[in-house]
């Protein structure tokens, strides 16, 4: 255990950690110059709302202040994911980073790439409503506990709606769990139907899920992990997307241990 002087050091570390990895993806959505105007709305179950003081449409510069002076909430939603669980907050930094060299390595624009790293970073935040019993369940869960589980998605993207966070960002967040073939959830949509960030995150999600430690199973190899994601491309995965992945995870930038991703 950790004396009261060294976890204020681990705090304060972890903060500037954070501060430092969120300050450039802030600023790359507030400069950019190549964002272009989408939708505020994101469908949550059958609602629809649209962004406060908006008029259905939302453009990165509205979000320039706004995404910098929210910097100390979102550093405040990491903080309570590490509190209500703690593997969770690392696996959110490490998915961060794994969708980041996955969406750089198809070179996309800066601004889609920061969209999608802020996405993957908050992609599990929902679960801080959740029961910690369910979050830390050692077994199997039952059909009403997943059920629980699957509203994550949900109660994400409302937390970072009501942080009027951009809606690219929301739906990538919501959209996190759908499946290539249909199956997943929350609204069951298909192929190139699911936004782009969100077949990124999922792939990168499931792989840090099963490369790293879960309360319900031991960690996968990396090269199992790989196989199953190739199992599964054209079902639960975008199949191009998980040739880039597994192509991407054996080059010399990622071919070092799961674990040490820089934030």
């Amino acid at each position: 255990m950790l004396d009261k002087e060294e976890d204020e050091l681990m705090q304060t570390y972890s903060t500037t950690l954070l501060q430092t990895a969120l300050s450039p993806l802030l600023e790359a959505l507030s400069s950019s110059k190549d964002s272009v105007p989408y939708p505020a709305k994101v469908t949550i179950g059958v609602e629809q709302s649209p962004m406060p003081d908006q008029e259905g449409v939302c453009a990165f510069p509205y979000c320039q202040g706004r995404m910098q002076s929210h910097q100390q909430s979102m550093l405040m939603l990491l903080q309570l994911l590490q509190e209500k669980c703690f593997f969770l907050y690392h696996h959110s930094l490490r998915v961060q980073c794994l969708a980041r060299s996955l969406a750089q390595s198809l070179s996309l624009s800066r601004t889609e790439v920061s969209t999608i790293e802020l996405a993957a970073l908050f992609h599990d935040v929902g679960k801080i409503l959740l029961s910690h019993d369910i979050l830390q369940k050692p077994g199997r869960l039952t059909h009403q506990e997943f059920g629980q589980i699957k509203q994550h998605s949900a109660f994400g993207a409302q937390i970072l709606r009501g942080m009027r966070m951009p809606a690219e960002i929301v739906s990538l967040v919501y959209h996190h769990h759908e499946h290539y073939d249909g199956s997943g959830y929350p609204n069951g949509i298909a192929g190139d139907a699911i936004p782009l960030g969100a077949r990124i995150i999922a792939l990168c999600d499931t792989f840090d899920a099963m490369t790293s430690y879960r309360p319900y199973h031991h960690p996968r190899t990396p090269a199992q992990a790989l196989t199953e994601l190739q199992r599964c491309a054209g079902t639960q995965f975008d199949p191009d997307l998980a040739s880039y992945f597994c192509a991407m995870f054996v080059t010399e930038e990622l071919s070092a241990s799961p674990y040490s991703y820089s934030v």
